[in-house]
């Protein structure tokens, strides 16, 4: 069975959710690879350091960033606005889909200027990621 991505990265402080996420996508099997960090400067710090030469982003850089917004320390924002920066400095191919407990609007505008491929709410489904291997 062919994978839609590569290598998926789940960035989410609760243990519950990155457990179910890490389920859920297994389950579908839709990667081949999944990495899981419990905060966003983990996240950050191993695409930083795997994904900013050419040779580098074919084999280590995810495709796909399953990505928390409300977490300790660097939230899902800040991680937004650096992983902009590394990708215009290196060309990075890299969807980022939202995972959050949020329903507020002003979050969904907040990730507006970002690229960010869509926003589900949590817990992550089989349906949402269904819906996410439908969309290029």
């Amino acid at each position: 069975m062919k994978s839609y991505f590569r290598k998926i990265i789940i960035i989410d402080d609760d243990t519950t959710s990155r457990v179910l996420a890490r389920i859920v996508v297994n389950e579908r099997r839709i990667t081949d690879q999944v990495l899981v960090f419990p905060l966003a400067e983990e996240g950050l710090n191993y695409i930083t350091h795997n994904c900013t030469s050419q040779k580098a982003a074919t084999q280590e850089c995810p495709d796909l960033i399953l990505l928390d917004l409300h977490m300790p320390g660097k939230d899902g924002f800040e991680f937004l606005a650096d992983l902009k920066q590394l990708r215009q400095k290196n060309k990075m191919e890299v969807k980022v889909v939202i995972v959050s407990s949020s329903v507020h609007s002003r979050d969904r505008e907040a990730t507006a200027g970002y690229d960010v491929h869509d926003y589900i709410e949590k817990p992550l489904s089989e349906e949402a990621v269904l819906k996410l291997i439908g969309k290029d």
